[in-house]
């Protein structure tokens, strides 16, 4: 079986520079040492970014998972922050990428929706 672009980076048989994230808005390129984090997330079927402050978490974690989603396109994201940076994540997310829609849940939300449905 031929090997993907993605193994072959992992691999070392490729140079991460080839690597091109899909749905990027013009302008935006991911620096090396951020592919090589996409290639190693998007090669697991679940993954943790706990990568440090300023590295480019949020740039990383979502371009895996739209590598990923092209394999299988009913694939969800479930990206988990605080609530005070929930709608920034999200605005992050349309910062970077084009063409999807997304929607933003914090717990304050489901909690207030669990209640009125008891009522």
């Amino acid at each position: 079986m031929a090997k993907t672009l993605l193994q072959k980076i992992l691999c070392g048989e490729k140079n991460v520079a080839r690597l091109k994230i899909p749905h990027l808005k013009e302008g935006i390129e991911p620096y090396n040492y951020q592919k090589q984090g996409i290639a190693i997330l998007a090669s697991y079927p679940g993954m943790l970014n706990y990568d440090q402050m300023g590295l480019g978490k949020t740039l990383q974690s979502f371009s895996a998972y739209v590598l990923r989603r092209q394999q299988n396109p009913n694939l969800k994201l479930i990206y988990s922050t605080v609530n005070s940076n929930i709608l920034a994540a999200e605005e992050e997310f349309h910062k970077f990428f084009q063409g999807f829609n997304t929607c933003a849940v914090t717990t304050t939300h489901l909690i207030q929706n669990v209640t009125k449905k008891k009522t």
